[in-house]
């Protein structure tokens, strides 16, 4: 290859749990050097290229006019944008507290004078065109290995069309909803390689929604189990909250 994929890596409001999976990806990396290049990264260059970029990957929510003015920059600099865990692609946590609670939350904790930058948060896809969706809370090292090897060499990357369920079957594990136990499987998008299932902790659907996936029978069931309380927390946080909207391209790995 003889010019190397010039490549940044931005964050906005997120915890960087998913950037830290680049810094644990370090050695996977140093084999792609001859190919990559990170020109822009806060976390790991004193000095950062303003771009153009050919791949952009961006972690976390737009909170500020800054930021989204921000992101729309990116944008326009880079051949291909790539939303980097749940944050980005589905809105994630800071998009789990509704408009009206957030208010209420300002006032308790800043005081009733408090001005919010932002009542709603949204993910990347609400104001931008986004090329990639890597899901997760927060990725994984294998997708961060398939979107970037992919990116280099050109290869179409496709969307996982399973649910969760069929990497635990895959693996041999025991099904929890069968224990009466809670688990949100059958209707999360398959990618993770059933990561939490196989230390018998619940899928809480960080993947968001599987395509096709019977969310209202499936609830009936959830509240048959955990009670329409719990139900309705459990799958407020990545599989019906109205804010982590569904993009147009999805090649989640």
């Amino acid at each position: 290859m003889k010019n190397k994929i010039k490549v940044a890596i931005f964050d906005l409001t997120d915890c960087e749990g998913c950037e830290l999976q680049f810094l644990a990806f370090r050695e996977k990396l140093l084999d792609l050097a001859k190919s990559i290049e990170i020109t822009n990264w806060r976390l790991a260059k004193a000095k950062n290229d303003n771009g153009p970029f050919d791949v952009a990957f961006i972690e976390g929510s737009p909170l500020t006019q800054d930021d989204i003015e921000m992101i729309k920059e990116i944008r326009q600099s880079s051949g291909a944008v790539v939303a980097l865990g749940d944050c980005a692609s589905l809105a994630g946590i800071p998009g789990i507290v509704s408009s009206g609670e957030r208010e209420a939350l300002a006032r308790k904790i800043y005081g009733k004078n408090y001005e919010l930058a932002v009542k709603k948060v949204y993910p990347l896809s609400h104001y931008i065109n986004i090329d990639y969706h890597i899901r997760g809370c927060p990725v994984t090292q294998k997708e961060l290995e398939y979107v970037v090897s992919g990116l280099i060499w050109g290869k179409v990357l496709s969307p996982k069309a399973y649910p969760v369920c069929l990497e635990c079957k895959a693996k041999e594990n025991h099904c929890l909803l069968l224990e009466d136990k809670p688990c949100l499987g059958p209707i999360t998008k398959g990618g993770c390689d059933a990561l939490c299932p196989s230390v018998s902790h619940r899928c809480y659907g960080c993947f968001g929604p599987a395509k096709g996936a019977n969310i209202e029978s499936f609830k009936k069931h959830l509240v048959e189990v955990v009670g329409r309380d719990e139900a309705n927390r459990q799958m407020h946080f990545f599989i019906t909250n109205p804010s982590m909207e569904e993009e147009n391209k999805d090649p989640s790995p």
